[in-house]
């Protein structure tokens, strides 16, 4: 049951920091472009 639980964190994680670096990602475009305008 252990390592089930490990496997759900695991995937929480990277999904979450595919979002986070998303998210980031975008508001630095964002930034730029307000930026050189």
């Amino acid at each position: 049951m252990k390592w089930l639980i490990a496997i759900v964190l695991i995937l929480v994680i990277v999904y979450f920091e595919q979002f986070a670096i998303t998210v980031l990602l975008q508001k630095n475009i964002d930034n730029f472009l307000t930026i050189k305008e």
